[in-house]
């Protein structure tokens, strides 16, 4: 693949990633002379008709949905043996950058709130358009260097309400660290499974670590079934409580009790951010103060 030229325009330079249903590599487009991202369907895949289908429906999926957080894709194609589609090439890292440290003043909370505020706006459009992602996770969400998000890899994505997936057919799909207690049991999911996964990754990014770990992604399925992760301020005290009651509603195991809708979520993160950055300004006027005082009392001095 590298060195290779699709099409006559495409020629690929380096792998960026791999998945279980594709390959992704950076390429230049030579007619626009710009950096792009292929995704290139496994060759043990190509070679089926039906694995073929579904990593066209895949590009079907994203030519639909049409949003600024959510990654672009613009050419469906064959070169030979190699199926693939191009998608928009992303400057930044994924979200497990991010989430090396944990947030302990006012400002880190605000910021980390601004991210997840941005993937709940993808998360309502796809959900919006009958998408549900199923399977996000930190390398599934990437933020841009001007601190945009993008939610991208679709690759397990299902239509709601439709007993047709558009890649992968299967009872439990996704990554298990992630993946809602209705996936993890095989049983159907809908937008409040995003909204489940969406709050581990969450909860990863506030405490440092997974709610559930284990030896393998069976243990870890039964986990999020059937135990309750720690209290998130057990692995980080400077978490507000606001905070800690929706990461909990977030992940509820029964999708009645969690957050409805993306947009529902967002709109609790919103509040909290809001409190935050109030007690940031007055933090501020504070010391603003204290250092006036101490100012005026050396002058005098």
């Amino acid at each position: 693949m590298i060195g290779e030229t699709l099409n006559n325009r495409y020629r690929v330079i380096e792998q960026l990633g791999q998945g279980g249903m594709g390959s992704v590599y950076r390429a230049l487009d030579i007619a626009l002379n710009q950096k792009v991202a292929i995704k290139v369907l496994p060759y043990q895949f190509s070679v089926s008709p039906e694995n073929e289908k579904r990593f066209e429906r895949e590009f079907l999926a994203l030519t639909n949905l049409s949003h600024p957080n959510i990654v672009k894709v613009f050419e469906y194609g064959k070169s030979g043996s190699i199926i693939f589609f191009v998608m928009e090439y992303l400057h930044g890292h994924d979200l497990r950058n991010i989430m090396k440290t944990k947030p302990k003043k006012p400002e880190d909370f605000i910021a980390l709130l601004k991210v997840f505020m941005q993937a709940c706006l993808a998360l309502s459009y796809m959900h919006s358009q009958g998408i549900i992602h199923r399977d996000l996770k930190p390398q599934n969400i990437f933020i841009q260097k001007d601190g945009d998000l993008k939610v991208m890899d679709f690759g397990l994505a299902k239509l709601q309400g439709s007993s047709v997936n558009l890649t992968q057919d299967g009872a439990v799909l996704g990554t298990a660290i992630y993946m809602s207690p209705e996936q993890a049991s095989g049983k159907p999911s809908d937008e409040r499974s995003d909204i489940y996964s969406l709050g581990v990754i969450l909860y990863n990014a506030l405490c440092g670590i997974p709610p559930f770990s284990g030896n393998n992604p069976m243990e870890i399925l039964k986990k999020h079934l059937f135990e309750n992760p720690q209290i998130p301020t057990y692995h980080n005290p400077f978490i507000p409580q606001s905070l800690v009651t929706a990461l909990a509603k977030a992940m509820e195991k029964d999708p009645e009790d969690r957050f409805q809708s993306a947009k529902e979520f967002s709109h609790d993160l919103q509040m909290i951010m809001r409190i935050l950055i109030e007690k940031q300004k007055r933090n501020e006027n504070y010391v603003s103060i204290v250092v006036n005082s101490l100012k005026k009392l050396l002058k005098r001095r």
